[in-house]
């Protein structure tokens, strides 16, 4: 896991006044459970710093990554296990997440760009 990261990630796109709590569940492994749960329901982001990203396509996510950011690698936090606490290259976890994935944020660089997909339906979400 990527402490830092995240740190920055949550106080960012978490609401200020649920920020300690969640950076509370990062820091121990094992209240994590209750971190991904918020992130896959949605809970207590600031939704004013992110834009709907309902019609997105794995390209289009690419290209709009590739012009704001020029990060050739994300961070994932998932509720998926296998991909949670993962970095690797843009196009390869967008194939690992696939078209259907719920409940996973993607960080680009240093937080400037962050993608997030919630629980279905139309909860897909960009980063200004």
């Amino acid at each position: 896991m990527n402490f830092a990261l995240e740190t920055v990630f949550i106080n960012k796109y978490v609401v200020s006044n649920k920020c300690q709590r969640y950076l509370s569940f990062i820091e121990k492994p094992k209240r994590r459970g209750e971190f991904l749960n918020m992130l896959y329901h949605g809970q207590d982001f600031e939704y004013s710093k992110l834009r709907r990203a309902n019609a997105f396509y794995k390209e289009d996510i690419l290209k709009q990554v590739a012009r704001l950011s020029k990060a050739p690698n994300c961070y994932i936090i998932s509720v998926d296990k296998k991909l949670d606490g993962k970095e690797m290259s843009v196009a390869m976890a967008l194939d690992q997440i696939g078209p259907y994935a719920e409940g996973i944020v993607l960080i680009f660089g240093e937080c400037d760009i962050v993608y997030y997909c919630g629980e279905p339906p139309h909860n897909e979400w960009l980063s200004l």
